[in-house]
């Protein structure tokens, strides 16, 4: 990843339910990781979603804890689908790159001081 500034980088995990008319059983682990721009200000989350939509897949996954109680989860092995979704994860990650850093707002006037008043980025009129 291109950077002019430092950065750090936190991965988050997590789970969801289906959809209620769907199999209650099954979940979608969410791999997500923050990046945080501290010279821009800002941050870049870039999100994974691993579905474990099959009973063969939920009761492989060990690591990650199901929505709902009683399933299979709780810091044990990652199963072959989570450990592909942390490979395509560490892959977006190598690639990343910020081609255009003038993106990122710079010297934007904290509320209340500078001009009044609506502000105008490249056509785009924001109140």
């Amino acid at each position: 990843m291109h950077t002019r500034a430092e950065k750090s980088t936190y991965m988050i995990t997590g789970t969801t339910s289906s959809r209620p008319s769907e199999n209650p059983e099954y979940f979608i682990g969410i791999l997500m990781t923050l990046i945080r721009l501290p010279q821009q200000t800002t941050d870049i989350i870039i999100t994974v979603n691993v579905p474990f939509n099959t009973s063969e897949l939920v009761q492989a996954e060990k690591y990650l804890a199901s929505p709902r109680v009683g399933t299979t989860g709780g810091g044990g092995e990652k199963s072959q689908m989570l450990r592909l979704g942390m490979a395509v994860l560490e892959g977006v990650l190598r690639e990343f790159e910020v081609l255009d850093w003038g993106l990122f707002l710079e010297d934007v006037p904290a509320e209340g001081e500078g001009e009044q008043g609506d502000v105008e980025m490249e056509g785009v009129r924001a109140a």
